[in-house]
Order: C-alpha cells, then sequence, then structure tokens
C-alpha cells in the first residue's frame, strides 16, 4: 500500500509542481535552490521531483524519480521526526521505515530551516530504515541525503488536532500514535502518542465516561488517566511509570464514524522499580480523534 501511495504521490507531483529558482531566500541567506539529494544503500537517487505539504504544524515532503524509488518524510514544524518511508525502483522489494520507538536515537533528522513567507523548508538526514518497523533485528537500509523544497499549504480537515505537554520543562509533541484496549473494562482504550525520543505518553478513556469534565486518577486508576513511559536502549522496550495527576476533557464532539476529543492533563509519574526517577508532565493538551 504505501509503495502505491508514494508512487501516485511522486506521479501526480511530476505533472501539478514546477518549482521556481527566483524565490527570495530565507533565514539561512542565499537563493532559495530547489534540491533533493539522496543515497539508498549506497546508491546515490537523482529525484526527478519533490514537494511538500503543510497542514497546521504537521508536515510532509516526499521525492522520486521516474524508475520508481521514492521516499517520505513525515514531521512536525518544531523539527520532531514522525517517520521516513522508502520505495526502491524494484516494487517486488519491502518498503522500508524508519523504527517506530525512540526514532531519534536510530535515525537522523535536523530541520535547518522552514520559510513560511516562501513556503521552503529545508533539512539534512541519515540512518537506517527497517524492513519491519517495529523489528530492529529485520533486514535495514542505510539512506542518507538533504532537501531543500517548495511547500504547499493544506487546510486540515480538523484543526488544532494536537498532543503536547512539557516533560520535566521541556516541550513535547507528539508526532505519531495508535490506539489499544485499555485494561479497565470493555469501553476502556489507550492512546499512545509517541514524538522522536524517547518518551511516549498514553491517554486513558473510557467510552462510557466521555462527556466534559475533570478525572483525577492515582497510580492504579485503569479507567480515564495519563502516564509516561520511557524507551530503555537495553532491553528495546518503554517501561511504563505510576502516574497521579488529572485529566480533564473539555469537549468530545461525534461526526459519523468517529469522534473529536478535547481536553488538558498533568501529572507526575514514579519509575515502579526506582521511586527516585521522577517524571513530571506539565501544561499537557491533547485534541485527538478515536472510533471506537
Amino acid at each position: 500500500m504505501k509503495k502505491l501511495q508514494l508512487f501516485a504521490f511522486v506521479c501526480i507531483a511530476s505533472l501539478a509542481i514546477s518549482c521556481s529558482s527566483d524565490d527570495g531566500g530565507g533565514s539561512t541567506g542565499g537563493t532559495f535552490e530547489p534540491s533533493f539529494e539522496y543515497t539508498f544503500d549506497g546508491s546515490p537517487i537523482t529525484t526527478s521531483v519533490s514537494q511538500g505539504q503543510k497542514s497546521g504544524n504537521s508536515m510532509v515532503v516526499v521525492a522520486g524519480d521516474m524508475q520508481g524509488n521514492s521516499i517520505q518524510f513525515q514531521f512536525d514544524k518544531f523539527g520532531n521526526l514522525g517517520s521516513v518511508s522508502a520505495t526502491p525502483s524494484d516494487f517486488e522489494m519491502p518498503d522500508y521505515n524508519s523504527h517506530k520507538n525512540y526514532s531519534g536515537h536510530y535515525f537522523t533528522f535536523n530541520l535547518l530551516e522552514i520559510n513560511e513567507n516562501n513556503k521552503t523548508v529545508k533539512a539534512s538526514f541519515s540512518g537506517k530504515l527497517y524492513q519491519d518497523e517495529d523489528n530492529l533485528n529485520s533486514d535495514f537500509k542505510e539512506v542518507s541525503g538533504s532537501f531543500w523544497v517548495k511547500y504547499i499549504e493544506v487546510v486540515p480537515s480538523v484543526e488544532g488536532l494536537e498532543v503536547s505537554a512539557k516533560i520535566n520543562g521541556n516541550d513535547w509533541y507528539s508526532t505519531n500514535s495508535f490506539t489499544t484496549n485499555g485494561t479497565g473494562n470493555s469501553d476502556t482504550f489507550i492512546h499512545h502518542e509517541l514524538s522522536d525520543d524517547e518518551y511516549k505518553i498514553m491517554l486513558g478513556f473510557d467510552d462510557a465516561n466521555m462527556a466534559p469534565g475533570v478525572h483525577p486518577f492515582t497510580q492504579s486508576t485503569e479507567t480515564i488517566f495519563a502516564t509516561v513511559a520511557k524507551y530503555n536502549l537495553e532491553t528495546k522496550m518503554y517501561e511504563t511509570y505510576k502516574a497521579t495527576g488529572t485529566l480533564e476533557i473539555t469537549n468530545n464532539e461525534t461526526f459519523g464514524f468517529f469522534t473529536i476529543v478535547s481536553g488538558t492533563y498533568s501529572f507526575t509519574a514514579v519509575n515502579p522499580d526506582d521511586v527516585s526517577d521522577t517524571i513530571t508532565v506539565t501544561d499537557g493538551k491533547f485534541k485527538s480523534t478515536y472510533s471506537w
């Protein structure tokens, strides 16, 4: 599926997009010179088309050649990587993707500039992409390169979708997420919010109790709660902390088959194996969609 999506995007972009080099320079100075250069598994790829898209704080950049090689980056305007996916020219080969957990440790992505006046974005990158994004032992390919491309602004289908917080005083933004069943009852579910660092924030909800309201929680709460997990580089797993705090649902609207839930959260979390190891999460806010 990803092969077809990337190929379709590159084909459409090649027909619809033409870049001009006479735009004003960005904050790094100089005249904008569109480029996208990268190597895949040691082979240089000469891209024939590249294009970016910005929707709210989220960005996507895609590039490819006419032989079917393509690469896609998802990230936010703050420089946090969401994912990287590359498709080799041989369509019989699998896609290769950045590791889903703590992606910034296994893949380096440097957002060098976003010029919101001229709508250009500049970055460099290097790292490993895996055949199985969940398995570091799966086959991998190394990629590296840089880009300086135009992007188009797209109005989000739902304005303001975001999960963010301050973790130990540092700004944190989710760039990837997935949902699992909760542990409380059949109506509970957990949003797992990841960025490119070692932290994962988990927001627990109860589909039978989604009305606006304040929900204090303790370390034993299994319905409506928030907590944090930290990636262990030795075990290659997340270690979940025990949290005490408050989650407030401020709005909950259903549109057909999906629901938009908004709110805030804050808590202090303790490592169950080392009570001196604590994580403080403040200024948390969420606006996300779910279908349950």
